[in-house]
């Protein structure tokens, strides 16, 4: 964590995970502050995947969750009226350097887009491009991550 401090509590994720019988199935985690956009996203994937997929209101939230469940991939909205920014997403990546972060953003913005794959996100999707777009990014970036 950024504090220094380990998690989970004994400093090694995999026995944890281990202990607890947990599998190692890929898991999709959701970072959007509104219920019903988090509601949306994470019923949407889990239709297309068959995957679990955890939901998370602030990069804080996941944050304090990582000693429970570590994601395969993250889904991060920066969509108007959310309250995250592009300063939060670096928190985010800088959180979890190996796992993928798939940008969902409400506009089509280059200048946007180029900012968040600089900071190290794998896939910037406005909404506007269609579920399918989404699909395949999220498609891509599992199979990167199997890889």
């Amino acid at each position: 964590m950024r504090d220094g401090t380990k998690f989970p509590p004994d400093g090694d994720l995999a026995t944890t995970f281990a202990e607890e019988g947990a599998s190692a199935k890929a898991v999709i985690a959701v970072i959007e502050s509104r219920a019903f956009m988090q509601d949306c996203i994470r019923r949407s994937m889990q239709s297309a995947f068959s995957l679990p997929v955890m939901t998370y209101a602030t990069v804080a939230d996941l944050e304090g969750q990582l000693w429970k469940a570590s994601p395969s991939l993250v889904i991060f909205s920066l969509m108007q009226g959310n309250q995250a920014t592009v300063s939060t997403l670096k928190v985010l990546l800088d959180l979890i350097p190996t796992v993928p972060v798939i940008v969902l953003a409400s506009v089509n913005d280059m200048d946007t887009a180029r900012t968040v794959l600089r900071l190290g996100a794998k896939g910037y999707i406005p909404v506007a491009k269609g579920f399918e777009i989404a699909i395949e990014a999220v498609r891509f970036c599992i199979r990167w991550r199997e890889a």
